[in-house]
């Protein structure tokens, strides 16, 4: 009887904050498409939404070559070279698309444009795409 009781509960208290909150009413709504939309894919099509890179194909072809160098490389954390540090989308992206690894300034590992990496740094990997226009993205290390 008590898990009923519980139940009731919680159901009357998010009718009253639904009343209250109309803000909240719309966000419950929200998630309860999302969990329509889930529950109506196969089980092929959840595999391939919750795999990982989903999703990656919509990155910029920068951002997708800078993480395939983070992610070959096993990177804890990085920094960028200027260009791409000053471009706002290009930085978003890429460190939202390399997390959990970290953009730290104070790193030794540097992404970005080939022609920024300083004479003092080593290049160790080099990504050439045509989707890049051919412009060479590259992790080196510095000291």
């Amino acid at each position: 009887m008590r898990p009923i009781r519980s139940a009731v509960a919680t159901a009357a208290a998010i009718i009253a904050a639904c009343a209250i909150l109309p803000g909240l009413r719309v966000n419950l709504a929200a998630m309860a498409d999302n969990f329509a939309f889930i529950a109506s894919l196969t089980a092929d099509e959840r595999d391939r939404f919750a795999a990982p890179g989903a999703g990656e194909a919509v990155l910029p072809p920068k951002v997708r070559s800078g993480l395939e160098l983070v992610r070959n490389a096993k990177l804890d954390d990085f920094h960028l070279t200027p260009s791409w540090r000053e471009d706002p989308e290009l930085a978003q992206r890429m460190t939202e698309a390399a997390w959990p690894v970290r953009l730290r300034e104070a790193s030794h590992n540097l992404i970005g444009k080939a022609a920024e990496v300083p004479v003092s740094c080593t290049i160790v990997d080099v990504v050439r795409s045509s989707e890049d226009g051919g412009d060479a993205v590259v992790y080196a290390r510095c000291p």
